[in-house]
């Protein structure tokens, strides 16, 4: 008989989060660093106007002979204060750049550099590679969670403290890390509970037809138990084929006490459960041995 065993969370992968992140912020200075040595770089420099005239005219001799940008603003005495950044139009480049590789490469291939070294992907709820366009959101995102001064505090704390282990970004975009190994499985986070929901009953019944959740019809009569040989078969008054009713399946845990059931469902030809607590539907996976939210 096979031992059951809790599933781990797949999304239990801080410490490689932050290696991975750690990596990526390397590549990008790498790629800063050669983009600046190419273009020039970026100089900010600041000075100021006794007017608006004056102000204007200074901006648009100063955008005639460089490349970048030239502003001003007004004082409270009515001088003007004028900034010009040479070479901005690298820089926006750079980041640009940086922002459109990051996105495709995540998208398509399920992580950046740094997680597909690490063996971590993005996916969605349902396990799947999230693609450019979530990709894209997700990491864009990126600018709530490292809104104290660049670095991201706001995303590891939440990283850290909430379930799925999802930053910002990953609860706009509706995507989780995972180990790689997880790919193509619905994301769980703990036994028989999914990181995402809500869940809706089964379209169909039970053996005995109940699908309002922890509400079970009263059964027919007659005994449902196995016969002499395998596989199982009704015994006398039952109307469908199937395991036993009464217990749980082979390899699982016994029921919570905030669950209905298990209960064979013979339309999903598996053991199907309602766990009250979490106001979800659960079927037994008997290859994976673990409860797992119904897909509709």
């Amino acid at each position: 008989m096979t031992a059951y065993t809790s599933p781990a969370d797949p999304t239990d992968v801080v410490g490689k989060r932050i290696g991975a992140w750690i990596i990526d912020l390397i590549i990008y200075i790498i790629f800063a660093v050669a983009l600046t040595a190419v273009t020039g770089g970026v100089e900010i420099r600041s000075g100021d106007r006794p007017n608006e005239v004056s102000a204007e005219l200074f901006c648009d001799d100063w955008r005639a002979q460089n490349d970048g940008f030239c502003s001003f603003t007004e004082n409270t005495d009515g001088t003007y204060d004028i900034t010009t950044i040479e070479g901005g139009t690298g820089g926006l480049v750079q980041w640009l750049g940086h922002l459109v590789a990051y996105s495709v490469i995540q998208g398509l291939l399920g992580g950046s550099l740094g997680k597909l070294a690490l063996g971590l992907r993005v996916v969605d709820e349902q396990g799947k590679v999230v693609g450019i366009g979530r990709s894209f959101v997700r990491t864009i995102a990126w600018i709530g969670d490292a809104i104290t001064c660049g670095l991201p505090i706001v995303g590891g704390v939440m990283m850290v403290s909430n379930k799925g282990h999802r930053r910002l970004g990953d609860m706009i975009a509706g995507t989780y890390v995972v180990k790689k190994e997880s790919v193509g499985r619905p994301v769980v986070v703990g036994p028989g509970q999914a990181a995402a929901g809500p869940w809706a009953p089964p379209t169909t019944g039970g053996q005995w037809g109940g699908t309002a959740p922890g509400a079970w019809g009263t059964p027919p009569p007659g005994p449902v138990g196995p016969s002499t040989g395998s596989p199982w078969t009704p015994g006398a008054g039952s109307p469908v084929s199937g395991p036993p009713v009464g217990g749980p399946p082979f390899g699982a845990p016994a029921p919570s006490s905030s669950g209905d059931g298990p209960t064979w469902d013979p339309a999903r030809n598996a053991y199907i459960q309602f766990d009250r607590e979490r106001g979800a539907w659960l079927q037994w996976d008997d290859d994976l041995k673990v409860w797992a939210p119904i897909s509709q």
